[in-house]
């Protein structure tokens, strides 16, 4: 394994691109982090490193919490601070990819970015990004994201090297706190539409920056983890996907 680029001390939040289980063995062998887990509705729920790994095998299927999007994104980052509890790591895209590009952001990393926006300048939370990347020339891919992980596993120990490569982005885009964000109309914070609209472009950064990092032609995609659903269910014979994909095109 090879790893590159500046080292962020002691983050808060981790936010990584999802390619196969792999990815979260490593994470949770490096930090002992708290893992969480996304959902199209939006927030955050914290899961344990077997829970990142079902909800990455298609297991278990991404849901809203119940607390609604801000409260319990606030809580779950909260629980990632406390002491002895370890940096949070966001897998924003939702679902892992083959490393061609990295996915839109699902409304849980617009969550995180608000919450962190509201938190006092002076005691902001730190964000490292990592994009991991494997070599796509290679018998077995390490990237996994249809069919039986088990046998997908045996082929990964048939190897006898399966190379990673972690590049590390040093600090400089965490999001910036609304008391240091211009406000409009003379009004002593940004409205909610202000914030809203940060947040959302402070993803669509991110998703791009993730992106570069990633390297070997990947590039930030309008597809979502929607999409990587219908995909798994096209691979597996589903007629409904089948028909639906054709309609896509």
């Amino acid at each position: 394994m090879a790893t590159r680029g500046g080292s962020t001390p002691h983050p808060d939040i981790i936010i990584v691109n999802q390619q196969s289980y792999v990815d979260i063995l490593f994470l949770a062998t490096k930090y002992t982090p708290t893992f969480a887990r996304v959902s199209q509705e939006g927030g955050l729920t914290r899961v344990s490193t077997l829970g990142a790994l079902l909800q990455c095998f298609g297991l278990v299927q991404p849901h809203a919490p119940a607390a609604g999007g801000e409260e319990s994104t606030l809580h779950t980052l909260q629980w990632a601070r406390s002491f002895m509890a370890g940096p949070l790591v966001l897998f924003p895209e939702g679902a892992p990819t083959n490393g061609r590009g990295v996915l839109a952001f699902t409304p849980s990393a617009t969550d995180l970015a608000k919450v962190v926006m509201r938190g006092a300048a002076d005691n902001c939370a730190v964000t490292k990004l990592l994009g991991i990347l494997y070599p796509h020339n290679s018998d077995v891919q390490v990237s996994y994201i249809s069919g039986s992980p088990w046998t997908h596993a045996l082929h990964l120990m048939g190897n006898l090297v399966n190379d990673m490569t972690v590049v590390e982005l040093a600090a400089g885009l965490d999001p910036q706190p609304l008391d240091l964000l211009p406000a409009a109309d003379g009004n002593a914070l940004p409205s909610e539409a202000d914030t809203e609209k940060a947040a959302a472009e402070w993803s669509a950064l991110v998703q791009n920056t993730l992106a570069s990092l990633v390297r070997g032609g990947c590039r930030a995609v309008p597809l979502t983890a929607a999409d990587h659903v219908l995909f798994v269910k096209f691979a597996a014979g589903d007629k409904s996907a089948q028909r639906r994909k054709r309609k896509v095109q």
